[in-house]
């Protein structure tokens, strides 16, 4: 992913996720630092701008069940740049967070930029 100052938007929302499910302590900044280290020593760095694939889907059309999900999507051509980000389904709609956004409904929060999906993985957490 590739939104972010660092391209770690995808950290950054599996963080928010971790706090919304009551269990901060589950992510790591340390950890994500150590992970990429470990890249860079075996001389596979990941770099700022990401790597990932794409394919297109209607993020409003998918049949999701109430949670909390990672998801990546990417903007259209010419940016292509790529972002991560919480989406919460409840049953009164769709809400999107970032690192600068909070619980903003699913449409206003896409609309702008979002071109395709990347990913959309349901998170939860087991103790």
């Amino acid at each position: 992913m590739g939104a972010s100052p660092q391209g770690r938007c995808s950290f950054i929302a599996l963080e928010l996720v971790a706090d919304r499910l009551g269990a901060p302590d589950w992510f790591s900044w340390h950890l994500v630092e150590q992970f990429y280290a470990e890249r860079a020593a075996r001389g596979a760095p990941i770099s700022e701008g990401g790597v990932w694939s794409q394919y297109s889907a209607g993020l409003g059309y998918l049949l999701l069940a109430p949670g909390l999900y990672l998801v990546a999507g990417f903007a259209p051509y010419p940016a292509r740049c790529s972002h991560a980000f919480v989406l919460g389904v409840t049953v009164t709609g769709r809400y999107a967070s970032d690192d600068e956004a909070a619980r903003v409904a699913l449409v206003d929060y896409a609309y702008p930029w979002l071109g395709g999906l990347q990913f959309v993985r349901r998170l939860v957490l087991r103790r």
